[in-house]
């Protein structure tokens, strides 16, 4: 909001530059001037053939307009008068030049009669619609039906809602598409005249059933003869494909209960024969799959244990690439402890945790656990290291407590009272990953950097280098005072100062 303020500020100083002002107005009154004077150059004289799409822009402009003008002569009674010089012309001109275009057009409308934007979007709809209509021959397809259906109750909808406004719409000469409407209609009452009786003298199947049928011959495609026990994905797959070959055809039986003798055929396949080979693949691997249910782990241990090798899954791709998936050692960290503590916990409850999913956790253990160990002992000895040498630059540099890692976690804790403001100058602060600031403004003393949500200043050194956008430094920082600031808006703000120090 900050910045948006800011820009209408600029905006209304461009506008207004270097112009001598007779009178004083606020920001408000300005920006309504500023808003008339820009909709009036969208203002143009309507002709007599003007079409409803142009008339509706117009009574939408000068809505704005009538708007904002009102809104002004609550505060300015005389601004019809006003001297006030947006873009060159004085705002005076500009409001009578509006007016006099509003009063030409509102009579143009006033002694033309058109169609509104609906009652014309309604009419280009049917016309659009009759072109699709086909008379349907004996041989016609459930999807030529259907299709024909949809179109048919487009064009009864749209032809219900304009005879509420224009009972006499049959007979309208309004041109669409080099043909007069009523032409349009005329053709297309007479096509569905000529296929709902066809309709009603044929069975066809109707397009929800062949859409399901078609959907069970696609799903049959990733039915095959699972082998036990099965990987979690071939399950899933198997689990998904059967859900919605079953879901498809419970209700196509709903309709038609003797569906697995139908004569229909989906891509080139028999409708019937995909079918019976589905229902047998299903059969042979939902036994196979009961009995291999038995031996499994039950209750928390496998719920654990496939908890587990999920977390050691996904891991094993982090070490593997941790860029590609922007894993952290953090994220890591906590994905091995996860894995260890629920295989660990799921094994204790159940031995047959283990041999139940032991190729995955030989995996996880090989492809996670092995080098993540590694890297985590590689880590450890650089974290060491690096809070040795922290430790002693603190000392070097004269801070008797740090490093605090995190500016703005450093200003919150002395804000919370966690660390008091007499012992703050103590510590070396630094920052952390997830700090992020960049020159907001700057003035003789201070440099002041935001993240958007979070303001700090810096104390200026007279031979830096500030540029707007810049980002915060990477060096050592000293808390110096908490100061109160105003802000380019006006608003008085407490902000931290910090002194930058730089390793050297």
């Amino acid at each position: 909001m900050k910045k948006i303020a800011i820009l209408m500020a600029v905006f209304l100083v461009v506008a207004t530059q270097g112009v001598a002002q007779e009178a004083s107005y606020s920001q408000q009154e300005e920006t309504l001037m500023v808003n008339i004077a820009r909709n009036s150059q969208d203002l143009e004289l309507l002709t007599p053939s003007a079409t409803s799409r142009e008339v509706e822009h117009y009574k939408t402009v000068k809505s704005w307009i009538d708007r904002d003008y009102s809104s002004l002569l609550t505060t300015q009674p005389d601004i019809d008068h006003s001297h006030f010089m947006i873009w060159g012309k004085p705002f005076s001109e500009q409001l009578s030049n509006a007016k006099s275009i509003m009063q030409q057009n509102d009579a143009v409308i006033a002694r033309q009669f058109c169609y509104s934007q609906r009652e014309e979007t309604l009419m280009e709809n049917i016309a659009r619609s009759s072109q699709e209509l086909e008379i349907l021959p004996n041989s016609a397809t459930p999807r030529q039906v259907e299709h024909y259906k949809t179109v048919k109750s487009w064009i009864d909808r749209d032809y219900t809602s304009l005879l509420t406004t224009q009972p006499d719409i049959d007979h309208s000469q309004s041109m669409m598409w080099g043909k007069p409407f009523s032409e349009h209609l005329a053709n297309a009452k007479s096509i569905m005249q000529q296929n709902d009786a066809a309709i009603a003298q044929n069975v066809f199947y109707s397009e929800q059933e062949t859409t399901l049928m078609a959907n069970v011959v696609r799903n049959a495609k990733d039915l095959k003869l699972l082998e036990i026990p099965a990987s979690s994905r071939e399950l899933d797959v198997y689990f998904d494909a059967k859900s919605w070959i079953e879901r498809d055809y419970s209700a196509l039986q709903a309709t038609r209960p003797d569906i697995d003798k139908a004569n229909f055929t989906v891509w080139g396949k028999s409708f019937s024969e995909e079918l019976a080979k589905a229902k047998s693949i299903i059969q042979q691997n939902d036994e196979a799959i009961r009995k291999y249910e038995e031996s499994k782990p039950v209750g928390e241990s496998l719920e654990l244990i496939c908890k587990a090798v999920s977390f050691g899954e996904t891991g094993a791709k982090w070490v593997a690439d941790p860029e590609k998936y922007n894993a952290t050692y953090s994220a890591m960290l906590e994905y091995y402890e996860y894995y260890t503590n629920d295989k660990e916990k799921a094994i204790a409850i159940d031995e047959k945790a283990y041999t139940f999913m032991q190729d995955e956790i030989e995996y996880c253990d090989k492809h996670f656990v092995e080098p993540f160990l590694v890297m985590k002992e590689q880590y450890d000895a650089e974290v060491e290291a690096e809070n040795e040498r922290l430790a002693a630059l603190a000392d070097d540099l004269g801070f008797s407590k740090g490093p605090f890692i995190g500016i703005v976690d450093f200003v919150r804790a002395i804000q919370d009272k966690e660390i008091k403001k007499r012992h703050a100058k103590r510590y070396m602060v630094l920052q952390s990953s997830d700090d992020w600031f960049e020159v907001q403004n700057l003035d003789r003393k201070y440099v002041y950097y935001t993240n958007d949500d979070d303001q700090i200043a810096l104390l200026r050194e007279h031979d830096g280098v500030y540029s707007e956008g810049s980002e915060l430094p990477n060096v050592i920082f000293k808390f110096v005072r908490f100061e109160d600031f105003v802000t380019i808006l006006g608003v008085e703000k407490e902000l931290a100062v910090f002194k930058a120090i730089d390793e050297e």
